[in-house]
């Protein structure tokens, strides 16, 4: 199945061999992982946008300890429900979520902004990798059943091209009181998460809110914090401090699904 289109001139990409090619002639090679970088220089917003290894390396790990298993559990059941033919995961990082929520859809396809994520996630075969912008989702227009957008940056326009007329997205983001018990060691005054905002063009159909309580110490408060922005803002003695402790926070998600109006 021919999904993917060129990023410059939106024609469709076919593959021959080890490059895929438009009718223009601009031609992308596969890396030997499988995946394609579609992310064109243009459209970069530095030189190695998206995160960095050792945020993408953190969150596999704190994937894999089972940390978000309700959340993963909440997902497939939504994906079950409407058993699509293709799923794209839109900022799926490291690729752990995307390679167990795979099972549920004929084709899935892996998008993310970070170069250092799609090549980690690349090892599942299970699943086409792209590098590119979300902000312009090489894919043909209504070719998408779902949408799936967990705590990454939502384009609508650019989703909405892409889902077919009676897709779905189902947007993750966290809840208001997600690791706010860590937030508090952290900072003298943590605030909760803003509540979901409107998406542009889309209505809600369901809204879950699924939560756990986890037990944090050592190696994997460590991976937590790495891939979040609180490691990277703060200072390096309050870091050391936090480390030391076992620390028991909530993990809260909003999930979200819509439709296009």
């Amino acid at each position: 199945m021919e999904l993917f289109i060129c990023p410059i001139c939106k024609k469709e990409l076919i593959r021959q061999d080890r490059i895929a090619v438009c009718k223009n002639g601009h031609s992308f090679d596969y890396a030997k992982k499988g995946y394609l970088n579609l992310l064109v220089s243009n459209k970069k917003k530095s030189a190695n946008p998206g995160d960095n290894k050792n945020m993408v390396l953190a969150r596999k790990k704190v994937m894999e300890a089972g940390y978000y298993n309700k959340l993963l559990d909440t997902l497939g059941n939504i994906l079950k429900s409407i058993s699509p033919k293709v799923l794209l995961d839109l900022g799926c990082g490291d690729g752990s979520l995307t390679q167990k929520i795979s099972a549920y859809s004929e084709t899935t396809i892996g998008l993310d902004v970070s170069k250092d994520a799609i090549n980690t996630a690349a090892s599942d075969k299970n699943t086409f990798y792209i590098v590119a912008s979300g902000a312009d989702i090489p894919l043909k227009q209504n070719s998408v059943d779902v949408v799936l957008n967990c705590f990454a940056p939502i384009y609508p326009k650019s989703v909405k091209n892409v889902l077919k007329s009676d897709g779905v997205l189902i947007k993750v983001t966290p809840f208001e009181n997600h690791l706010f018990e860590l937030k508090q060691e952290l900072y003298p005054s943590p605030y909760l998460n803003p509540p979901d905002k409107d998406i542009e063009g889309f209505e809600l159909i369901e809204k879950t809110t699924v939560e756990d309580v986890v037990e944090l110490n050592g190696e994997y408060l460590l991976n937590v914090l790495t891939m979040t922005p609180y490691y990277y803002k703060t200072p390096k003695d309050l870091l050391e401090k936090v480390l030391d402790k076992n620390i028991k926070t909530t993990l809260s998600f909003s999930v979200r699904v819509l439709k296009g109006k």
